[in-house]
């Protein structure tokens, strides 16, 4: 508890641990501490001269992708370092010792601070960063790791304070107003729960400490990796006009253009102008957040709980179909996961949405990652129902509703997520009548579609729904999400 005369009105902390994905698979591999290292689901060789007897094949590896199963249980057997694969089997063909390492469809999904030095970056393709790094090492997913470690982290914030808002699985931000008074305390309670983060997780985290939730965001950057750093009151200016707008929150890279264009670098030099001037070219809401943020003013309380507004499943990888059979077989599934996962949250929906990814009509038939979504039009269409639902029986029929609209070729499909909107609660709804259900696809259903519908109803689960089985993650709140086996951004 705070102890000293109050020199602080409020203490917000933001503790985002370090290298997380990469830290918590570095302890399955500890012999790697202290190289570059990314968390990967492929490997890729690295070429080098042939021996007496081995000759490497141009486009040959010698050990092959972990499985979506390996890669969601954290199996680490079919996986091992760039660095210690040999350089191919086999006599056959000519030697590539000089050449390019092969191209690999696996990306970094986060790297250690010794890989970053070498300009090897989180979403960056496999084979780029071990040309920039030829000593990268590559450490598999370990997602139930990942879990216990950020339910640990969960558990060390809540012990101090349940004024918390969860931002990710490894970051978050802390109200300890009550806890200190001064700055010198802040700083000791920063340390305190960085300690009792590296005893729970064996990973060390980083914190910044300030009197609100964007300055403490900010100064997380300078207290990385394994420290921390404290915005005082009286050099909040000094220290927000040395930051780069691009690094303010909802500035994207078409704002920072607008921005440049108008010479604005620092927020030292948005300061500069005006916000009669802001807003004339951004708005009156952008223009205002821009002003204040430039000064470092950000009046946000911590979210501790949210309202949820949506509930969906959605796949964008690995997707090929031939025909409709095809498609009816991963509609059946995709349903029954969105409904596993309302009854999970006990709710019922009242509005659906299907998105598509659709091929592009100009887009090569093979992707550059491998069975990747590609070149794509995003397509979506939405539909209001006569009454709340969450069975898969009932979805799927007013998806294949949907689908009839589109009139896609079901071999260009390469994406496909169903969302659930406007949510009630399923104990409120109760055991309604579904009555307007069945007046509904009575009056609107053509006989085709609801003889397919109810086809479905005996169809085999579809492997690119297993797939979606092993990757499904739950946050520390018990948020249900998917988690992509690559950095592919989500439908």
């Amino acid at each position: 508890p705070a102890s000293g005369p109050r020199t602080r009105n409020r203490t917000v902390m933001h503790v985002d641990m370090d290298c997380f994905f990469v830290a918590i698979s570095l302890r399955s591999f500890p012999q790697h501490v202290g190289k570059p290292v990314a968390v990967t689901h492929g490997s890729v060789p690295k070429p080098s001269k042939p021996t007496d007897d081995v000759a490497r094949v141009p486009g040959m590896t010698t050990i092959g992708e972990a499985s979506i199963s390996d890669v969601a249980t954290g199996d680490s057997s079919r996986q091992q370092p760039v660095a210690s694969l040999n350089a191919g089997a086999g006599s056959a063909g000519k030697s590539a010792a000089n050449g390019p390492a092969p191209h690999s469809s696996a990306d970094i999904a986060s790297c250690s601070y010794e890989a970053r030095a070498q300009g090897v970056k989180n979403g960056m393709w496999l084979t780029s960063a071990v040309q920039l790094c030829p000593e990268l090492v590559t450490v598999p997913y370990d997602f139930a790791a990942y879990r216990v470690a950020s339910q640990s982290l969960y558990e060390v914030m809540t012990s101090y304070s349940r004024t918390i808002e969860a931002v990710s699985c490894d970051e978050v931000f802390i109200d300890v107003s009550k806890l200190v008074n001064t700055d010198e305390e802040a700083k000791l309670l920063a340390e305190d729960i960085r300690k009792s983060i590296l005893e729970a997780t064996g990973v060390t985290a980083s914190a910044g400490i300030a009197s609100n939730v964007l300055l403490a965001r900010m100064a997380t950057r300078l207290g990385k990796p394994n420290g921390h750093y404290l915005v005082t009151e009286p050099d909040i200016l000094e220290f927000i006009g040395k930051q780069d707008v691009g690094k303010l929150p909802g500035v994207g890279h078409a704002t920072t253009r607008q921005l440049s264009a108008l010479g604005v670098e620092t927020c030292l030099d948005l300061r500069q102008l005006a916000l009669p001037a802001l807003q004339e070219q951004f708005g009156p809401k952008t223009g205002q957040l821009l002003w204040n943020h430039a000064r470092g003013k950000d009046d946000r309380e911590l979210r501790v709980s949210r309202e949820r507004k949506s509930i969906s499943a959605e796949i964008n990888y690995g997707m090929r179909f031939k025909q409709r059979s095809d498609v009816e077989k991963f509609v059946v599934e995709l349903s029954t996961e969105l409904e596993q996962r309302m009854v999970s949250c006990q709710m019922k929906g009242h509005h659906l949405c299907l998105k598509m990814k659709v091929k592009k009509p100009t887009a090569p038939a093979e992707t550059k990652k491998h069975m990747g979504h590609g070149m794509c039009d995003n397509v979506t269409r939405s539909i209001s129902l006569p009454t709340p639902v969450s069975d898969s029986t009932t979805i799927r029929r007013f998806v294949w509703l949907l689908i009839d609209q589109l009139k896609v070729e079901y071999p260009d499909i390469r994406g496909m997520g169903i969302q659930m909107q406007r949510l009630v609660s399923a104990e409120k709804v109760g055991k309604s009548s579904t009555a307007p259900i069945r007046a509904f696809f009575t009056a609107a259903s053509r006989p085709s579609e609801v003889g397919a519908a109810a086809a479905l109803s005996s169809v085999e689960p579809s492997p690119v729904l297993q797939q979606a089985h092993c990757n499904r993650q739950t946050s520390p709140f018990g948020v249900s999400s998917t988690v992509a086996p690559s950095s592919t951004p989500a439908l």
